[in-house]
């Protein structure tokens, strides 16, 4: 079975190589499915732990940014933007905090990671994005990997090979459940975009109301609550900003489905991952239990963030001020995060960026 895999994996890679010739956009692929790769490879060649695919998915990324500023003749200036400078500027600004930081380890992965793996996931479809024809490339590899992402979640509670060692819930391969499911999650989102829309071609509005349960069986079979509650606010979020452009009637026919879908594809789970998403809205103990973990954090966070509120306390402090040990943990809120460990100046500069998106 890791034989077969493994061949695979390295013919596909092959192949999505050579596309990368002419579509550099191909190139997201690599780093958007780096963990599934990692989790087939490590088990035949440990090495692979070493040189980790996700870095060699950012290179290959960079190379072919480079090749395509090379091939079309793209200046500099072009892809520079307010938010691009805004995020260069948190990206320095959470260097900084590891001068000033209580979690060195965990402080230099996570701003190591923004200033380069989040850094290029942001730039590069600026940079590769030149015509709507390579805008609809990219929009296609991120609905391609969710679904992928869906079908290995729903093959890996009963593969054995699929299994995570040491996670109480089931994940695609070393991805982990909660990355997982934004991964589906953020195919799910386009998909949904793809069907309500009133100008989308018939053959892909059949294509994206097919693989949405698809998608959403993925998600649920995850057990992880928050992606799952956050699609129902960006689709509604969608609805309200893309009003217009909405066909209302395969909107409310799609919602009305999803909704029955759901409902059935969650009474079939097992009960350890039903109980775990459906108790947060039907049982009032593990609602609570749930909020008030919360909101201690927030609360910790909050008034603790007033002894240091320019600059704040350093990257990743939060874990190491809280918990004592430095291992990754946020107060799960990104504004309370900034403001304990980069002060209101990571605030500003996150709001900024927020305004000159939308």
């Amino acid at each position: 079975m890791i034989g077969v895999l493994l061949i695979i994996a390295v013919f596909v890679s092959l192949i999505l190589m050579v596309a990368t010739i002419k579509y550099p956009a191909v190139s997201l692929i690599f780093l958007l499915m780096a963990g599934p790769l990692k989790g087939i490879l490590i088990r035949q060649f440990r090495f692979v732990g070493v040189l980790d695919p996700v870095v060699l998915g950012g290179v290959w990324v960079m190379l072919a940014m480079m090749y395509n500023f090379a091939r079309t003749g793209t200046r500099l200036r072009e892809v520079i933007s307010i938010p691009v400078v805004i995020y260069l500027l948190l990206a320095a600004l959470l260097l900084l905090g590891l001068v000033y930081t209580t979690a060195p380890k965990y402080g230099f992965e996570k701003s190591i990671r923004f200033a380069t793996i989040a850094l290029m996931m942001f730039i590069a479809p600026i940079v590769l994005g030149r015509s709507l024809k390579d805008l609809k490339l990219i929009m296609y590899i991120l609905l391609f990997t969710g679904v992928l992402y869906a079908i290995g979640m729903i093959i890996a509670p009963q593969a054995a090979v699929f299994r995570v060692t040491g996670q109480s819930r089931a994940a695609f391969l070393e991805v982990g459940p909660l990355k997982t499911a934004g991964m589906i999650a953020m195919g799910v989102i386009i998909a949904f975009c793809f069907a309500i829309a009133s100008h989308t071609p018939a053959r892909l509005k059949t294509v994206s109301i097919v693989l949405l349960p698809l998608m959403l069986v993925g998600v649920l079979t995850t057990g992880s609550r928050g992606p799952l509650f956050g699609l129902w606010l960006c689709m509604l979020t969608i609805l309200i900003i893309y009003r217009k452009h909405v066909s209302k009637i395969w909107a409310v026919t799609i919602i009305g489905a999803g909704v029955v879908a759901i409902s059935l594809i969650f009474m079939k789970l097992p009960y350890e991952k039903r109980a775990r998403i459906g108790a947060v809205v039907t049982d009032k103990h593990t609602f609570e239990r749930v909020l008030s973990v919360r909101t201690e954090m927030f609360r910790w966070a909050w008034e603790n963030a007033g002894s240091r509120p320019i600059l704040g306390h350093g990257t990743g402090a939060y874990a190491v001020d809280r918990n004592g040990v430095d291992i990754p943990d946020w107060p799960h809120n990104i504004i309370l995060e900034l403001l304990y460990e980069q002060g209101l100046v990571g605030v500003l500069l996150l709001g900024l960026f927020l305004w000159f998106i939308f």
